[in-house]
């Protein structure tokens, strides 16, 4: 029996009872953390949690839209050493959805789009590196992370090729996010809404739910792609005009971050379209990006020109460098398995006081690449680049347009521009931060997902 027949004949009262629960266990846990009660905010916590659980295994509430819309959602708990994201919560609530829902749906499955060996690979990686790993307790925690990731990637290419509707509405739903996301970063930049990191005169740094202002960089360099795809697939102007309001918010959130390795990774992604013969939207989008690199400078009084002329002189860069540095040594002395998955920022004080410009001790080697290497040796860099490879290749094999088939609609040809364009400005942006935190890490999942799920619809 399918969890559509299960809940069809009561669907209607089932939905309103769940709902119910969950509004009056959201305002209890609201309550009870403004008042400082902890027992009502805990009750209120697990009355929603259970509400939205079962609207998830009832199939009323899809569970990757749920995890588009937490992706930049505030973290309810977030300490030097923990964040409790949202996202990370929503996936797992998703994943424990699926399998109920598939314990009770006995349709055909679509497993083999799935990477199932780079999958294996990465995750094997990462176990043997925890069992030799400096501090257990980061590599625990780590090991959970990508666990979350990788089975939603698993789970979300199954639900794309089954529903491609799905994938269609989740691409333009992470506009959505994209164009909401933008429009309050934008307003925290300008110190309407409170911000940790100030920048100068009435301008702030913004972060939204992220809490440091270049993973917002990171997510919002990665939805523009999806900003411009909503404008192109819009009918009537009304949604046209929606859509483009969404693409500035995006464009004005990126800008608020001041993160400029976000700025030119998702600029220098933008030729990466010309291996699917895509010229004239290349020409395009490098004129819109100079319109509005310079309309913006301009509204900010110069302050984007400055961010970028300070690039030399600035201790942000050579921090960042100094930490970078940090993660060569630790690949160097552990080149293998690394000191750990997680373990960056844990044995940074073992390693940091050989590079005497080190003072600024943070949890990220400020670059994937090494980030990762430091973590999982050569091992692990190279699973992680086996799988990043595999889902660049199936996003490059469904964009390119195949020899002799018809030619697709201005929709599809727009998806698969804009997931190559999304995907390869990850690829740019590795350079300049990690960026498989929760919120961001979701989004990179999701659209490598739906890139392994178009090229099995493209498949003869």
């Amino acid at each position: 029996m399918s969890t559509a027949e299960l809940y069809r004949p009561r669907e209607t009262h089932f939905a309103a009872a769940f709902v119910a629960l969950l509004g009056c266990g959201s305002v209890l846990a609201a309550d009870g953390a403004v008042s400082g009660n902890t027992t009502m905010a805990i009750v209120g916590a697990g009355l929603a949690g259970a509400a939205l659980m079962l609207l998830l295994c009832a199939g009323l509430v899809d569970g990757i839209a749920l995890v588009v819309l937490c992706l930049a959602v505030p973290a309810p708990y977030a300490s030097g050493s923990l964040r409790v994201a949202p996202a990370a919560l929503a996936t797992a609530a998703a994943l424990v959805a699926w399998v109920v829902q598939r314990a009770l749906d006995r349709r055909e499955g679509a497993v083999d789009a799935i990477p199932w060996r780079a999958i294996a690979a990465l995750f094997s990686v990462l176990l043997l590196s925890t069992a030799f790993a400096l501090q257990v307790g980061p590599a625990l925690r780590e090991i959970l992370d990508w666990f979350l990731l990788l089975a939603l990637l698993a789970v979300a290419v199954h639900e794309f090729v089954v529903e491609p509707r799905r994938l269609r509405a989740t691409a333009l739903l992470i506009a959505g996010v994209m164009g909401v996301a933008g429009f309050f970063a934008a307003l925290q930049g300008i110190g309407v809404l409170p911000a940790r990191f100030h920048w100068r005169g009435y301008v702030n740094r913004a972060t939204l739910g992220f809490g440091w202002p270049n993973e917002l960089g990171m997510f919002m360099a990665l939805g523009v792609p999806f900003s411009v795809h909503a404008c192109v697939v819009a009918e009537g102007r009304g949604p046209r005009l929606l859509a483009r309001l969404g693409l500035a918010a995006n464009l004005l959130g990126l800008a608020s971050s001041f993160s400029r390795g976000s700025w030119l990774s998702v600029a220098a992604a933008l030729p990466v379209l010309l291996l699917c013969r895509e010229r004239r939207f290349v020409l395009r989008g490098v004129l819109l990006a100079l319109v509005v690199f310079v309309a913006v400078d301009v509204v900010s009084g110069g302050e984007i020109g400055q961010r970028i002329a300070s690039t030399g002189g600035d201790w942000e860069v050579g921090q960042r460098l100094a930490l970078t540095l940090a993660g060569l040594l630790m690949f160097r002395t552990h080149p293998l398995v690394g000191v750990g998955p997680g373990g960056f920022g844990a044995n940074l004080q073992d390693f940091g006081p050989q590079i005497p410009a080190l003072w600024n001790y943070t949890g990220s080697a400020q670059n994937l690449y090494v980030h990762m290497a430091a973590e999982t040796g050569l091992l692990g860099l190279g699973a992680l680049l086996v799988l990043m490879g595999a889902g660049f290749l199936a996003i490059l094999r469904s964009a390119r347009p195949g020899t002799g088939a018809p030619p697709r609609s201005l929709a599809e040809r727009s998806l698969r521009r804009t997931l190559l364009w999304s995907f390869a400005t990850t690829c740019f942006v590795g350079f300049f931060e990690w960026p498989f935190a929760h919120g961001v890490g979701e989004l990179i999942i999701l659209i490598a997902a739906m890139g392994f799920a178009l090229q099995e619809e493209g498949a003869p």
